[in-house]
């Protein structure tokens, strides 16, 4: 997260337990869609029928929030000058950062790099040349531009989305080839 705040979260109150506090906030958003693998008859009256309470998590949202608040200042004002109260852009902020970013690198980079692995030499030798050849054009600088230059990267992102959904039941699972 210092990446994006200009503050290391293990310098503030958070101190090493940000991915704790996440992981448990994250857990009860996902819980409805938790599965054990038993029949539905038997999971649907017992992990899908009563809402889970707030209260096990809301201190630890509190603490996440209140790093937002304070880290991300330049971002909030921002927010502000585009009409988002305040309060409203830091719940959407930490919403984003930590339910978005956090789980993509949990689910979908090891989907990413299970894909490539698996997919051999060849595709790993033109992935390594599109890549060195990109971001040497960009001055050994890698940024969002030229990653726009990589067809063969993103089309690996986006065939890692469509065969292996991050969350399965919030994205529609191909069917068939679309290319």
């Amino acid at each position: 997260m210092g990446a994006f705040y200009e503050v290391n979260p293990a310098d503030t109150k958070l101190d090493d337990k940000g991915p704790t506090l996440i992981a448990l906030w994250i857990f009860f958003q996902l819980a409805p869609l938790l599965t054990l693998g038993l029949p539905s008859f038997l999971e649907d009256p017992l992990l899908h029928t009563f809402r889970l309470p707030s209260f096990p998590v809301k201190g630890s949202y509190k603490k996440l929030y209140d790093f937002f608040y304070n880290a991300s200042s330049k971002i909030l004002d921002e927010g502000e000058k585009m009409g988002i109260q305040r309060e409203e852009a830091c719940h959407n902020l930490l919403f984003a950062t930590c339910f978005n970013s956090y789980d993509g690198m949990k689910i979908l980079f090891p989907s990413l790099l299970k894909f490539i692995g698996q997919a051999g030499v060849k595709l790993h030798k033109r992935l390594a040349e599109e890549i060195r050849m990109v971001v040497q054009s960009n001055s050994g600088t890698v940024m969002m531009s030229g990653m726009e230059q990589m067809e063969l990267m993103k089309s690996i992102v986006y065939e890692t989305l469509r065969i292996d959904p991050p969350v399965l039941s919030q994205y529609g699972k191909a069917k068939k080839d679309l290319v």
